[in-house]
Parts: C-alpha cells; sequence; structure tokens
C-alpha cells in the first residue's frame, strides 16, 4: 500500500491520519487489469468521514468503473465488495482518501484488497447477445405476422411501440433521472438478486438491507416484475441498466396494455389509441415515474386499463355473447395490482366498490355474480403464495401493523393525516402539467360540454358515469375533501387514508377514466373530425411530455449498491421494520458472553450464518447474530440436525439458546413454513390450469374461424 501525497508521489505505507499533511489518500500499486468484470473485496478501518473507490492511473473522460469512481466508506463495517467493468486493459489502483470534513482523531486503514476476475465477464456478452437474438426475433415475427393484422393495426401497433420510445428518452443518457423513491427501488432489485444468490426462491428476506441485516420488503411489497431487472443483474448488468431496462420495459407494457384493454371496451383501435396516448404519457403518470421514482405505482398502472376492462365487460355482459372470458380480465388486472403495489390494488379496489354500488341492478345477476365469483376464487388460489405469508406477517407487530392498530381515540387525526392533506391538490394543480396534463383537461372540459349538451344513447351515459368516477378520484386527491371528518367519523376512514398516505395518489385513478373518455369522445365524434380530433389530443400529449423532458437531466451514475450509500439503505419510513428496533445501532459483531460461550470458524454469506460454538458450562447462554429477526429463521445442529431454540433478543437480532455443555457447528438461516410452500404450490398449479385453459380457448376459436 502507498500513501499518496499532495504532490503526486508516492511513499509506502497503509495508514492516515488527520495529522498527515503531506499525504491525502491511502492507495494500491497500480494494477493492469484485461477487459472484464471483477469483484472487489476491500478491507479497511475507518474513523470519520471517508471515500473510496477504484480510479485510472491516466484520466480518461468514460467512467465504467463506479460512480465518479467514488462511494462514501460505512465506517460501522470492515469490508466492502462491489463489481466494476474494465473495457480495456487500463492501468487501475484503489484508493481510500479523507474527506475535508476530518477532525482530530480520523484516520484511515487500508489493509487489504482483492480482485478477482468474474464469470459475468463471460456471462453478460453472452446475456446481450440472447437479448439481441430476442429482439431480433421479436421484430421478424412482428414482421411476418404483420400480413394477418387488420389494415388499422399495421398502422397502430408501429406507432404505439413509437411513442412507448419516445417517452422513455430521459432514460436514453448516462446516468439515471429520478426522485426520492429512486434508491428504495433499485436496492429491491438488489435485494432479489442477492437474496436468488443465497438461494431464496421466491425471495421473501432480502439480504442487503440494514447494514446486511435483512428487510422483509418482499412479504409486504408484490415485486414479481422486478425479477427481471434481478436476472439482468445475475448476468452482469449494472444496477443502473438494469433499472432502465425495466422503466423501458414498464412504458411499452403501459401503453401496449391500455390500448388492447380500451380497444375491448371501445371497440375502435383509433379511439383506443387515442385512450392509450393520453394515459401513457399522462404528466402524473411521467411525473411518478422520473421526478419522484414511484416505481412502484407506475408498475401498478399497467394494469389499471385491465381491471377496468374487466368491469366494463363484466356490466354489459348482456350485450356479449359470452366469449370475452370477463373473469380473467379481473383476475389477471387485479394480481397485476396485487403483485406489483398493495395501495394501487387499494385505491383501484376502492373505485371498484363504488361501481358495483352504482351499477348494483346489474351487479346483482347470476352470470354476473359467476363471473366475479370465478375471479375472486381464482385470484385467491393464484395468489396464495403471496398472501399467506402476507397476511401471517400482518399480525405481527411491525411499523406498518402498529400503525394500522390504532384507532380514532389514540391518534390526532389532524396529525396523523398530515401528509396525506399536505399533499393534496389545489384545482389548479390538477389542470396543469403538475397533475393530468393539458391533454386530459380538454378531455374533461369537452366531454363536460358533450355530455351536458348531448342526448340519452347508450354511449353518452356510459361517459358520463365514467366522468362521475373521474371526478370522484379528483375529488379524492384535493385539499378540499373532507379527510379529518371521515376519519372522526369512522376508524375504517383513518385506517383507510393512513394507509393510502398522500392524497395525490389517488390522481392516477382520475387518469385512467378520463384517458377512457379520451376514447370515447373520439367514438362518438362526427366522423368528419374523428381522425384531427386524435391527432389534436395524441399531439398535445406528446409535445407536454417532451416539453417536460428538456428539463430532465441524469443525476449520478449508480452502478453499483455502494453508489446509493451505506447507513439504513434507504428503507424510506421502515415500515416492515419490527417495532422497537434501534435503527441505529446495526453493528456487526456477534454478542454473546466471551468468559462462558468459546465461538470460532465463524461464516456468513448474506444472511446464512456458520460457527462452531461450545459452551462448557452447566447453564444455558445466549449468542445474538447481526440479522434481524423474522418469523422463519432457524438454528440448525449441523452435526445432529437437531433445531435450537431461536428468538428475538435485544433490538430483535437473530438469538439462539445454546444448551449446558454443548459444542456443534451450528447455521442461521431462513426457512420458509411448510404451509408457505403448500401456497406456492397451489399457486403454482393454478397458473398451469390457467395457460391450459387459455390455450384451449384460443385453439377453439381458431377452429371457428
Amino acid at each position: 500500500m502507498l500513501l499518496l501525497e499532495t504532490d503526486g508521489s508516492n511513499v509506502s505505507g497503509s495508514y492516515l491520519d488527520y495529522s498527515y499533511t503531506e499525504a491525502k489518500s491511502v492507495v494500491t500499486p497500480e494494477i493492469a487489469l484485461p477487459s472484464g468484470i471483477y469483484y472487489v473485496e476491500v478491507v479497511y478501518n475507518i474513523v470519520g468521514p471517508a471515500y473510496a473507490g477504484m480510479e485510472y492511473t491516466v484520466p480518461r473522460e468514460d467512467r465504467e468503473l463506479v460512480n465518479g469512481n467514488e462511494f462514501a466508506l460505512n465506517p460501522v463495517n470492515e469490508r466492502v465488495a462491489y463489481k466494476i467493468s474494465v473495457k480495456d486493459g487500463a492501468g487501475v489502483y484503489f484508493r481510500v482518501r479523507q474527506t475535508g470534513d476530518a477532525t482530530d482523531g480520523d484516520y484511515i486503514q487500508l489493509l487489504e484488497v482483492n480482485i478477482v476476475r468474474s464469470k459475468l465477464s463471460y456471462l453478460y456478452p453472452i446475456a446481450c447477445l440472447i437479448a439481441f437474438i430476442l429482439i431480433f426475433d421479436l421484430l421478424l415475427f412482428v414482421f411476418l405476422y404483420e400480413k394477418k393484422w387488420k389494415n388499422s393495426n399495421k398502422i397502430i401497433i408501429p406507432i404505439l411501440a413509437i411513442i412507448a420510445f419516445l417517452l422513455g428518452l430521459p432514460l436514453y443518457q448516462p446516468g439515471i433521472v429520478g426522485g426520492i423513491d429512486l434508491p428504495f427501488h433499485m436496492n429491491r432489485i438488489e435485494g432479489i438478486c442477492e437474496g436468488l444468490k443465497e438461494g431464496q426462491f421466491p425471495v421473501r428476506i432480502q439480504p442487503g438491507w440494514l447494514n446486511g441485516y435483512g428487510y422483509a420488503v418482499s412479504i409486504f411489497y408484490g415485486d414479481i416484475l422486478l425479477y427481471f431487472p434481478a436476472i439482468l443483474r445475475l448476468t452482469g448488468f449494472s444496477l443502473e441498466d438494469a433499472m432502465k431496462a425495466y422503466l423501458i420495459a414498464v412504458n411499452f407494457l403501459t401503453i401496449f396494455s391500455a390500448w388492447f384493454s380500451f380497444k375491448k371496451c371501445l371497440w375502435s383501435s383509433a379511439s383506443a389509441l387515442t385512450a392509450a396516448v393520453l394515459y401513457a404519457g399522462a404528466s402524473d403518470r411521467l411525473l411518478r415515474l422520473y421526478n419522484s421514482s414511484q416505481i412502484g405505482a407506475v408498475s401498478a398502472m399497467i394494469f389499471y386499463p385491465v381491471v377496468f376492462a374487466g368491469l366494463y365487460l363484466l356490466f354489459t355482459k348482456e350485450k356479449r355473447n359470452g366469449t370475452e372470458r370477463i373473469w380473467l380480465w379481473l383476475l389477471a388486472g387485479f394480481s397485476g395490482l396485487l403483485m406489483t403495489h398493495l395501495l394501487s390494488c387499494l385505491m383501484i379496489g376502492i373505485f371498484t366498490v363504488i361501481s358495483c354500488f352504482l351499477l348494483i341492478r346489474r351487479l346483482f345477476k347470476k352470470d354476473v355474480l359467476i363471473e366475479v365469483g370465478k375471479a375472486f376464487g381464482a385470484w385467491l388460489l393464484l395468489n396464495a403464495w403471496f398472501l399467506v405469508p402476507f397476511v401471517q406477517y400482518m399480525t405481527k407487530d411491525f411499523g406498518v401493523t402498529s400503525k394500522l392498530a390504532e384507532n380514532a381515540g389514540q391518534s390526532n387525526p389532524y396529525v396523523t393525516l398530515a401528509g396525506y392533506v399536505k399533499d393534496s391538490l389545489t384545482v389548479s394543480d390538477i389542470f396543469s402539467e403538475k397533475g393530468i396534463g393539458y391533454g386530459l383537461t380538454l378531455v374533461f372540459f369537452s366531454a363536460l360540454i358533450m355530455i351536458i349538451l348531448g342526448g340519452k344513447s347508450q354511449r353518452q351515459k356510459e361517459g358520463c358515469l365514467i366522468l362521475c368516477l373521474a371526478v370522484c378520484a379528483g375529488f379524492f386527491s384535493m385539499r378540499g375533501f373532507p379527510i379529518i371528518g371521515l376519519a372522526q367519523m369512522s376508524d375504517v376512514f383513518l385506517k383507510l387514508f393512513r394507509t393510502v398516505q398522500y392524497g395525490n395518489r389517488f390522481l392516477s385513478v382520475a387518469v385512467l377514466f378520463l384517458s377512457c373518455l379520451g376514447g370515447y369522445l373520439i367514438l362518438i365524434a362526427d366522423d368528419k373530425y374523428k381522425k384531427k380530433l386524435a391527432v389534436l389530443l395524441c399531439g398535445i400529449t406528446l409535445l407536454q411530455s417532451m416539453l417536460m423532458f428538456e428539463g430532465y437531466s441524469a443525476g449520478r451514475r449508480i452502478l453499483e449498491p455502494v453508489d446509493l450509500g451505506y447507513g439504513l439503505l434507504n428503507i424510506g419510513n421502515g415500515e416492515y421494520v419490527p417495532e422497537g428496533t434501534d435503527l441505529s445501532v446495526l453493528d456487526k459483531t456477534l454478542w454473546y458472553d466471551e468468559a462462558a460461550v468459546q465461538v470460532s470458524e465463524v461464516e456468513n454469506r448474506y444472511l446464512v450464518w456458520k460457527a462452531y460454538v461450545r459452551n462448557p458450562g452447566k447453564m444455558e447462554q445466549m449468542i445474538s447474530f447481526p440479522v434481524l429477526y423474522y418469523d422463519g429463521y432457524q438454528c440448525l445442529d449441523l452435526t445432529s440436525n437437531k433445531l435450537l431454540k431461536i428468538y428475538a433478543g435485544e433490538n430483535n437480532r437473530v438469538s439462539v439458546i445454546i444448551p449446558a455443555e454443548y459444542s456443534g457447528m451450528i447455521q442461521i438461516k431462513f426457512v420458509e413454513y411448510w404451509h408457505w410452500r403448500v401456497a406456492e404450490g397451489i399457486s403454482l398449479i393454478t397458473f398451469v390450469v390457467i395457460i391450459g385453459y387459455m390455450i384451449k380457448c384460443l385453439r377453439k376459436k381458431k377452429s371457428a374461424m
């Protein structure tokens, strides 16, 4: 190791404290690395703020190592590991430096640096080649199958693809555009990746959070779609590129899901195209995607139109030939919402109940109730793998459950719901570029005028109902909504609005209804104005999106988890942390009585710990591991295969009772309950049956043509 002095020269040494005036960093000698992907593991001791990273010996413009080649070190840990990517045989060195905030007593000591070429060096180009082949095959399939499309689809599908591409423009640049929630969701991707490496499937406890203590975010937060970017991470993609690939896919899925769903309702490709562009390009959705990075909520918006189509088909069933399999639409929509964003599932559920109340006469018909029953039953079975652990954990004491347990008598609604009220919107906010945008604003007032002045056709009645639901959703997001009065009236409303957290979230539901209204305007307009109106609405929406994107410049690069920072790793409000946990005391040491217990051969990989333990005394002893306790952890004696008693110890750490006169190798590991596995089996069987049923229906449809 070398000390890098202020004049650029080096002297031998691996330790540097505040008293050094001629040296500012500890570095390794120059290392020539051939092109490839490498694991870097560093052992250090620091007190005070310090930054570290791999740097080039010759300055370069491209930054393919790590964000600016630097990241903050965690003073609680003694080692850090991450990946780097080198594109040519460049000379590099690892550097640890003190910051200008260093004070007396602060020091850095670089003990060990290990650099190992990763198998990802070979897997990553193979993964890229496979991705290229798949995209090429998709384009080839589209080209060959295009002859069978309807003439309108030959134009509309390429238009949708181009618009989806344009809506992702901020993603096609180095660095990543994102808001306050971006680190949270990037850590979810990394957590799934690490959980898969550990051997969990499905991933329940994500290992890297909370200084390696683990976080049960996957039990409370549906993340099925995030397995796509997590798998990209496993093949060598950077965290940033994996997230970008996911967001690009979300844009494409959103606009095509909306078009297909609205087409099922509106029976017109042109009107469905307009509605899909209005929906995918709505300011509210793009702001959530790029400004605040509400990735869960944006992902859930893929499935809003699917639920809408299912409900529309359900309540107009008597006018159809019964071949739509309505329950499949409802199943797909609500399953997608559950697997992406529970709060969106709750909000859409609220408006489903409102719709059923408004159309209660149609609801209580035998064929409608049968469809609802089939959808609900299949939903329970298909999602049992998620629902069973979720319900079990919701009976325990976590931040989220403790808040929901409070009633109006235990909390002040003005304080409890302050966040909801603060983030609610004014009328001017809603009808602006910060709300629904000018395209949907034009739709709202045009629909209002046409419904008032129009006749009483079935289409206009449907449009009137959708407009009422849009107004209702907008009202829920406004500051004038009587949230405090309702909360004081009933604990149900208090808990509902506390769960939703922020009033402006309901605006995404209003976007759904207003987008569909845009399609209705095209449908009922005079033939000679249809195309002009469609071009106007789509043009305004896209123009506003492009103007919005002009203000977006990519932030810092986030290639590896070390770029996100250390500490609590962006857990938000910590809703899924066990009650009573002091998050400021999460050191990586084992706690035990050294005079009574002997511990050796300690091994750790993610959330799995192994250690040889000897308790020669006549009394039971305790060992506490740096792992946050959740239901499911077990301690196994690897010699006898017997389980030792485990419990939530001090600060909710996984703690083990070591019997008197015991010696042996023990292992701490998270193991799913048997009934969780049964639920997973039920979901898998249900999924296979549904896929088989859909294939059978498609074959039957083909044979009938």
